[in-house]
């Protein structure tokens, strides 16, 4: 696993020309809530969209160089409590016709997520689809910005942003930035 320290925040800016240069701020998220937030914790957006995250069991707010940071870290075994379906707290098997699993509080190691598929990890936030906003990247200028320290010990490739259509691992309908391996190159797929 890439560990990885947003130390700013990770600002999605679809930088949309027209014909009067507009420039827009599709999503920013400063990753500024407390240190210690727990894994289902909504990470707050800071643009007019309104698309915000949650916290995954592979990521934590921690402190970082300018302020507090999303940090990857794999956290030990969470023992989870007895619950309903809508909350992810039941294992799930995969769906007739798929080989992956939907995704529960028991194989939730990303760091941070929007997902519109998998609502039941967060339902009362009310996810919009990233596919149908404007952070599905389309045939025009645009920049992912953001800041952060990689950890010398990770051997894996990263990904810093990934938008597709699920289940995950079973299509190539996604759009991936990722850090390669040996930390000497961004990944671009489309």
């Amino acid at each position: 696993m890439l560990r990885m320290k947003f130390i700013m925040g990770l600002l999605f800016s679809a930088m949309i020309i027209s014909a009067q240069d507009k420039q827009e701020t599709v999503s920013l998220w400063l990753f500024d809530e407390q240190v210690g937030l727990y894994p289902s914790q909504v990470l707050e957006n800071s643009s007019e969209n309104n698309l915000p995250l949650v916290l995954g069991l592979g990521g934590k707010i921690e402190e970082g160089k300018f302020g507090n940071a999303l940090s990857t870290t794999i956290h030990d075994k969470v023992k989870l409590p007895e619950g309903e379906l809508k909350f992810g707290l039941v294992e799930l098997e995969p769906e007739s016709g798929r080989n992956v699993p939907p995704l529960t509080w028991y194989n939730a190691y990303f760091a941070a997520l929007m997902t519109s598929g998998e609502n039941h990890l967060r339902k009362e936030v009310g996810f919009l689809k990233p596919t149908e906003t404007k952070m599905n990247l389309g045939d025009f200028d645009w920049t992912i910005e953001f800041w952060f320290e990689p950890d010398s010990e990770s051997q894996t490739e990263g990904t810093v942003f990934e938008i597709g259509s699920g289940p995950r691992a079973e299509n190539e309908k996604f759009t991936r930035l990722s850090l390669s391996q040996d930390k000497s190159a961004f990944i671009f797929f489309n």
